[in-house]
């Protein structure tokens, strides 16, 4: 039983990964004592059971099926779906769904997962998902309530969401709502924070000795099972596309091929061969085919398909070419031109360790930092913003600076004494591009700023004359905003 107080906080961190999903937590009264206090939740229900005696694993898929019985519509979700069963995965990536991949995206489209489906005609993106975040949310609860017991209904609980730096404001909206609706409002806060942000924070702090000097640059590379740090679709759940394209190949006319087969195969590829091929070509593999007779031929003996090393290293190489390529432009893209010239061509590859859940470990890090004084704190000194942000206003006409065709009268619309609207607009451009000196096409609406002005007396404020002579109230204003890792306020 874990030693907290009754009364006291406790944090929850939760991955929600486009392939994997995982939950790591800790009391902030033991905020204090180092990460070993911190707990990742590694037991899930497995089949039909919920109990916790299911599978034990650090992650759980991030993947729902449903079940049609005579009492109605049954859930499922992670490792209760069978391997033959039909499930639906990929949920996270409907919360953009006007996000435009870049070239990593060819892969999701060239390979796919023959047990896929769409969402059930009875439901949506928003369905499904707020159906996988219930059933989290429930087991998170449950399996609290098993380590902390009775003194866990006199705590009060913060989750911190992990979401991607990519994602448009809309999507992160979008993820908090979906959270709300399935539970987690209910009896706590919640909060978002960047994914690679948070991956960075922790391949830091466990990196020790690390070697690194102040003025070092590093390069996180969180390359998840789905979509690495940049939100692009070419994860390691590719390699297991390919793996199964190729088992087409090889065996999908031989007797004794089918669905218990593909599956064997699958879970040795995933559990076993993808974690332990180091790309030696010279390095057999021996995949189960059970049902297939043994063939020379086709390199089948005792049940086992022989998978050469070259074979192998040949499915990996282009989603390695694809990571290589998305590495190589954050460091072409560098802000600092200077910096990224001066990067060595040969640049040392550090692995962290508990690098799997490296995200959910250090939101949680973080969050702990920011609720308890006696905790580590891990800060952000600074971030590079991904978008101008701006206002429309008008100004006097410099011949040397603004375009003679641009230049007209300014007016002053009139309305009531009540509030200062303000719209802010958002351009999304090169990290190294200028925003333009007048408003186009490309500029969008960010924000409706509407400020009451009820607290001020009228008496007070200052008029003067307009271009028209008409006299107009003047007031003096700032605006303010504040990032965070994840959204603004």
């Amino acid at each position: 039983m874990e030693d907290t107080s009754s009364g006291s906080k406790i944090v929850v961190a939760v991955d929600f990964g486009t392939a994997y999903s995982s939950v790591a937590w800790a009391s902030a009264s033991n905020a204090s004592i180092s990460t070993e206090r911190h707990r990742v939740i590694n037991q899930w229900p497995q089949g039909p059971s919920t109990s916790f005696g299911g599978m034990t694993s650090e992650k759980v898929p991030t993947e729902v099926a449903y079940e049609y019985g005579k009492s109605g519509t049954t859930c499922l979700w992670g490792f209760q779906i069978y391997d033959c069963m039909p499930h639906i995965q990929w949920i996270k990536l409907g919360f953009a769904g006007d996000r435009k991949f870049g070239l990593a995206s060819r892969l999701s489209f060239n390979y796919h997962d023959r047990r896929r489906v769409p969402e059930p005609y009875h439901s949506s993106n928003e369905d499904v998902a707020t159906d996988y975040l219930r059933c989290l949310y429930k087991h998170i609860i449950e399996s609290l309530k098993s380590k902390i017991g009775s003194s866990f209904d006199g705590m009060s609980l913060e989750f911190v969401l992990n979401v991607p730096a990519m994602w448009p404001d809309k999507a992160k909206m979008t993820t908090l709502r979906y959270t709300e609706h399935a539970g987690f409002g209910e009896n706590g806060t919640i909060r978002l924070i960047s994914e690679p942000e948070a991956a960075a924070m922790h391949a830091l702090n466990v990196a020790n000795p690390h070697g690194l000097n102040v003025g070092d640059t590093v390069v996180l590379c969180d390359v998840g099972g789905g979509a690495p740090g940049d939100g692009s679709l070419c994860g390691s759940t590719y390699l297991n596309r390919r793996f199964e394209k190729f088992l087409e190949s090889q065996l999908s006319s031989i007797p004794g091929w089918g669905h218990g087969a593909l599956d064997k195969a699958m879970q040795r590829f995933e559990n076993v061969i993808k974690r332990t091929f180091c790309g030696d070509v010279t390095q057999d593999s021996m995949i189960p085919v059970p049902g297939i007779a043994d063939d020379s031929a086709i390199h089948v003996h005792r049940g086992r398909l022989r998978v050469n090393g070259q074979e192998l290293a040949d499915l990996f190489k282009p989603i390695l070419e694809e990571i290589l390529y998305l590495v190589d432009n954050q460091v072409k893209t560098s802000k600092k031109r200077y910096l990224r010239d001066a990067l060595p061509q040969d640049m040392e590859v550090l692995t962290p360790v508990d690098g799997w859940t490296a995200v959910v470990r250090a939101a949680l890090l973080k969050s702990l930092g920011e609720i308890s004084p006696l905790a580590t704190r891990a800060s952000v000194e600074s971030r590079v913003a991904r978008k101008h942000y701006g206002l429309v206003y008008s100004e006097k006409y410099e011949r040397n600076i603004h375009d003679r065709n641009k230049r007209g009268t300014s007016y002053v619309a009139a309305g009531t004494f009540d509030s200062i609207r303000v719209t802010m607009y958002e351009l999304d451009t090169p990290v190294e591009e200028k925003p333009p000196l007048y408003f186009n096409r490309h500029i969008k609406k960010h924000a409706k700023l509407n400020t009451g002005l009820d607290a001020i007396e009228k008496a007070r404020i200052p008029v003067r004359a307009g271009y028209d002579n008409e006299e107009y109230y003047q007031i003096d204003y700032e605006i303010h905003a504040t990032y965070f890792s994840a959204h603004c306020e």
